[in-house]
């Protein structure tokens, strides 16, 4: 999971992607289409660099005893499991 990486108050904070908006940026870097890529890009992952990623973060937190504080257990390696691959589903409309 990409996340953005703050340092404030002495420490890293880890924020998901999916809880950032592009609200905070100034006018000039808005409207500079090479800046927005760049900041898109550093989000994208496929699904291998996604599962490091969150991989990565798990033995970092791990490691820095942060979730100990909160009486909270993770795996460093995630859970594999099988599953299916449902067909595509058949849309009819009727004109």
């Amino acid at each position: 999971m990409p996340f953005f990486i703050t340092f404030k108050g002495g420490k890293y904070r880890f924020i998901p992607v999916e809880l950032c908006t592009l609200d905070g940026l100034d006018d000039q870097t808005r409207s500079d289409p090479r800046a927005i890529r760049e900041i898109l890009d550093g989000a994208r992952k496929n699904p291998e660099q996604k599962c490091d990623s969150i991989q990565t973060l798990s033995k970092q937190l791990i490691n820095n005893n942060v979730l100990k504080n909160w009486n909270i257990k993770i795996e460093a390696k995630p859970l594999e499991f099988k599953t299916s691959v449902l067909p595509n589903p058949r849309f009819v409309a009727n004109s």
